[in-house]
């Protein structure tokens, strides 16, 4: 029996944003900020101090009445370039890639399963979460949000 479930290899959203790329970097490369910036992250604990390669995240979701943790460590730490993180109970890898432009940074964001979804979280994605397509779906949507609200806030303080 396969310990990996069936789902999108890659979701992936873009912006461009009037701010410099370390500007954004200063927002992004927060975990944290991810409480003002997702519509679906409402708690993020970083673990262990200063945020870099390794650092551990425990965060919490929430859609609708279901709220569920989330474990994540810090995969890339390039300032103001690359900015990417690995949930540890489902497999995704996350991250940010910043790219400067003429008005300022370029950011897309990526969902990744390099490894596949963990059979577990297929499961309860199918069972609590609408199913793969609408999830994933959702993802996109959230993704969108995410960069719209990470755009608001780097260019009102620009």
């Amino acid at each position: 029996m396969s310990e990996k479930a069936t789902a999108p290899e890659l979701l992936e959203a873009s912006i461009d944003i009037e701010a410099s790329p370390e500007a954004v970097w200063a927002v992004i490369s927060d975990p944290r900020a991810m409480v003002r910036l997702s519509p679906q992250v409402i708690q993020v604990v970083v673990l262990g101090g200063e945020v870099r390669v390794g650092t551990e995240c425990l965060s919490v979701n929430k859609r609708g009445l279901l709220v569920w943790p989330m474990r994540s460590q810090v995969t890339t730490f390039e300032p103001a370039r690359e900015y990417a993180f690995r949930m540890k109970d489902n497999w995704a890898r996350w991250s940010y890639t910043l790219t400067p432009t003429e008005t300022g940074t370029h950011v897309v964001e990526r969902r990744e399963l390099p490894e596949g979804l963990a059979k577990v979280s297929g499961a309860l994605i199918d069972v609590a979460l609408g199913g793969q397509e609408s999830f994933s779906q959702e993802l996109r949507e959230g993704m969108a949000a995410t960069l719209a609200a990470l755009k608001a806030e780097c260019e009102s303080a620009a």
